[in-house]
C-alpha cells in the first residue's frame, strides 16, 4: 500500500504541470517511457491516423451521444496529446466504431472506420504500448522520415510527445493522499486536483459599434437531446411487391365420405338406329340410258334410283350429294366398249387415288374406294378423265340380249 501511494504521488507530481500547460511544447520533455514503467506499462501511443480519425468522426457526427471520455480525448488530441491509458483508448475506439456502424456510410466515413480498425488491431496486439515501441527509433525520428522503420510503422514518424489529460481524470485515490496541501480521500477522483470545467458563462453584452471583434468563444457542451416530436402522418401506401414464389403443395387431405346416391335422371331421347348413317344406290340400264358416248371430261350418268337413306341423293343424272362431313365407301362398275379410264370427282376436283381403267375392250371398268368429305353436301361424280383421247361408249346388251347395268353405291361408314 505504501509503495502504491508513493507511485501515485510521483504520478501526480508529473500530471499537475502537464495539465496546466498541455499545449505548450516546452512541457513535452517528460520521460513518458519512465512514467509508463511506473504505471506498469499501461500507457499506449495513439498514432496520427487514429488521432485524426477520432477528431474527424467527432466533428462529422456532432449530434451523436458521445461519451465524456471521447470528448475529453478529442480535446487532449487537439492539445497535441498522443499518449493515454490503454483502457480509456480501447473504450473510445469501440465507441467510434459503433458510431460508424450506425451512421450513413460515405467515402470519408469508410476511410475513418478503416483507420480505426487498423489501430484497434495494433492496440489489441500490444503493439501500441509504449513498452513495445523502439524508444531509440521513436524518439529520434523526425516528420517526413524516409527510413525503413517509418515505412513499416504508422507510429514511427509521429513520436509520443505529450501525455493526455484523460489519463489523469481516470485515476482515483485508494486510501488518502495529500498533494500541495489538498487531502484526497478513498474514492475521490484526481480530477479534483485538475479542476472541473466551470459552467458556461452568460453571453456578454454587445460591444460598442466600431470596436474590434472579440475572439470566438469556446464551443459549448452539446445540449441534451430534445423531446421526440409528434408522429407524422402516415405516408402513402407503397407499390405492391412482386408475387412470392408458390409454396409447396400441401399433403392430400383424407377422402371424404361417399355422398348419397342422387335421383335417377330423365330418360334421354332415343338415339339413331344402328347401321349405316347414310347410303344410296344409283344405276343405269343400257339401253336406253347413256345412249351417247361419254366425252373426255364428261361424267357417266346413273339416272335411276335404288334404295337410299340419310340424305344421300342424286342432284342430277350424273351428280350425287353426300350430306354429312364424314367417311364414305364408294363402289362403281361400268361396261364400256373401248379401252379407257374412269375417276371419281368431289366438288369438281379429281380424286387421283380413285383412277381405274382397262387396256382392252374385253372387261368392265370397276372400282371401290373410301373417301372423306370436309364440307356438308359435297357433290360426287364418276368421270371420263380430262386429258384422255377417247370418248367412251357405254356398251348396250353387253354379253347377251338383256340391257346391261352400270351401278354406283355410296355408304357413309363414319
Amino acid at each position: 500500500m505504501k509503495q502504491k501511494m508513493i507511485t501515485l504521488f510521483l504520478l501526480l507530481s508529473v500530471l499537475a504541470p502537464l495539465h496546466m500547460a498541455a499545449a505548450d511544447s516546452s512541457q513535452n520533455d517528460i520521460d513518458l517511457y519512465a512514467l509508463d514503467e511506473q504505471l506498469e506499462h499501461s500507457l499506449v501511443y495513439i498514432g496520427k491516423h487514429a488521432r485524426r480519425s477520432i477528431v474527424e468522426l467527432h466533428n462529422l457526427l456532432p449530434h451523436y451521444h458521445w461519451s465524456v471520455a471521447l470528448k475529453m480525448l478529442c480535446q487532449d488530441i487537439q492539445d497535441k496529446g498522443t499518449v493515454a491509458l490503454y483502457k480509456q483508448v480501447d473504450q473510445v475506439i469501440d465507441e467510434c466504431l459503433e458510431a460508424c456502424d450506425k451512421a450513413p456510410q460515405g467515402q470519408l466515413l469508410h476511410s475513418i472506420q478503416a483507420n480505426l480498425e487498423d489501430y484497434q488491431d495494433i492496440l489489441h496486439a500490444g503493439q501500441a504500448h509504449l513498452s513495445a515501441l523502439d524508444q531509440t527509433v521513436t524518439r529520434g525520428c523526425a516528420s517526413g522520415c524516409k527510413k525503413d522503420c517509418c515505412k513499416k510503422s504508422k507510429h514511427c514518424c509521429d513520436k509520443p510527445k505529450a501525455f493526455c489529460k484523460l489519463c489523469a481524470r481516470c485515476i482515483s485515490v485508494s486510501g488518502s493522499l495529500a498533494v500541495n496541501g489538498t487531502l484526497f480521500l478513498n474514492g475521490i477522483n484526481i480530477t479534483t486536483l485538475l479542476g472541473t470545467p466551470g459552467a458556461t458563462g452568460a453571453t456578454g453584452a454587445t460591444g460598442p459599434s466600431g470596436g474590434p471583434v472579440g475572439p470566438t468563444g469556446a464551443t459549448g457542451v452539446t445540449g441534451t437531446t430534445g423531446a421526440t416530436g409528434t408522429t407524422g402522418t402516415t405516408g402513402a401506401t407503397g407499390a405492391t411487391g412482386a408475387t412470392g414464389a408458390a409454396g409447396v403443395a400441401g399433403a392430400t387431405g383424407a377422402t371424404g365420405t361417399t355422398g348419397a346416391t342422387g335421383t335417377t335422371g330423365a330418360t334421354g331421347a332415343t338415339g339413331a338406329a344402328g347401321g349405316l348413317a347414310a347410303f344410296g344406290n344409283f344405276f343405269a340400264l343400257m339401253p336406253p340410258d347413256n345412249a351417247a358416248t361419254v366425252a373426255v371430261g364428261a361424267d357417266v350418268q346413273f339416272p335411276q334410283d335404288g334404295p337410299a337413306a340419310g340424305g344421300v341423293v342424286r342432284t342430277g343424272p350424273s351428280t350425287f350429294q353426300l350430306p354429312n362431313i364424314g367417311t364414305y365407301e364408294i363402289n362403281w362398275q361400268v361396261s364400256v366398249s373401248e379401252a379407257g379410264q374412269l375417276i371419281l370427282t368431289l366438288n369438281g376436283a379429281d380424286l387421283l387415288p380413285t383412277v381405274v381403267g382397262r387396256a382392252t375392250g374385253t372387261s368392265q371398268i370397276e372400282g371401290s374406294t373410301v373417301i372423306t368429305t370436309s364440307v356438308i353436301n359435297s357433290i360426287l361424280t364418276v368421270r371420263n378423265p380430262a386429258g384422255n383421247s377417247t370418248a367412251l361408249t357405254i356398251t348396250p346388251l353387253a354379253g347377251g340380249t338383256r340391257p346391261v347395268s352400270a351401278t354406283l353405291t355410296i355408304k357413309q361408314i363414319a
